[in-house]
């Protein structure tokens, strides 16, 4: 249910680790974070969160898994400050119908998304 657009049966779960953390993480409800604390060591999503978690995890879940996966609490402060750098038009790339847009340098954009997929849950950075 998470990974509609893959062939299930071709998605390796150690082969494609990144591909499921960074969906899971982002979209996945209780039961699909139990299994990736399961089938993932605490090392392995640390790896992940400073790898690229950061560059592409919106801040909340960043957050929440660098406390899920024991990152100490300094390395997860500054993994979140080097996070809060990208550009949250990026950042927020794998949301499921929430987008952050600078409404100062894309304001028509923001009404032409809106009128085209008719999302619902809209953060504004003015």
């Amino acid at each position: 249910r998470f990974f509609w657009e893959y062939d299930q049966q071709r998605i390796d779960i150690q082969k494609h680790c990144e591909l499921i953390m960074a969906r899971l993480m982002v979209r996945g409800d209780r039961q699909a974070m139990t299994w990736l604390r399961k089938v993932y060591s605490g090392e392995k999503i640390r790896d992940y969160l400073f790898r690229k978690g950061w560059k592409v995890l919106p801040l909340r879940e960043l957050n929440y898994w660098a406390l899920v996966g024991g990152v100490s609490d300094r390395q997860r402060r500054e993994l979140l400050q080097k996070a809060k750098k990208i550009d949250p038009v990026w950042r927020n790339r794998l949301g499921h119908c929430s987008m952050t847009l600078c409404f100062n340098r894309f304001p028509d954009l923001i009404i032409a998304l809106s009128c085209v997929i008719g999302c619902h849950s809209w953060k504004v950075l003015l």
